[in-house]
């Protein structure tokens, strides 16, 4: 990789993480998630304490995490929960309206999603 595509990366990265952090300080959402490449997780993890915020690398494959960006520690348990159920659990009426409310869905866009999943019957 040049020095020029890991500068974009990077720049791309931060970017997105300080936008996160700043939604989650406002309350628009109450987490955001990064998925990028363990080698990006410490620089990303000190942007996002000096940001305010809190930050959890789950791992999600070979040398990749999701990066999870949050204020509120009771958010730990609740992340570290979702990374241990099933894809099927994830995208069931629960997991859809979980998810939802973390990254700041509005309630009536979570509930045509859960509505258009049951009436396709795919959850």
């Amino acid at each position: 990789m040049t020095d020029r595509s890991k500068a974009y990366i990077e720049g791309f990265l931060d970017g997105q993480a300080t936008a996160y952090c700043e939604q989650v300080r406002l309350g628009s959402r109450l987490a955001g998630t990064i998925n990028c490449d363990l080698e990006h997780v410490g620089r990303l993890s000190n942007l996002i304490i000096q940001e305010g915020c809190r930050a959890k690398a789950v791992p999600s494959e070979s040398r990749r995490v999701s990066l999870w960006i949050y204020r509120y520690k009771f958010l730990d348990e609740i992340i570290t929960h979702l990374h241990t159920i099933s894809d099927q659990e994830r995208t069931d009426g629960f997991g859809i309206w979980a998810m939802g409310k973390l990254f700041g869905y509005a309630d009536c866009e979570i509930a045509a999603c859960i509505a258009g999943k049951l009436e396709t019957g795919t959850t």
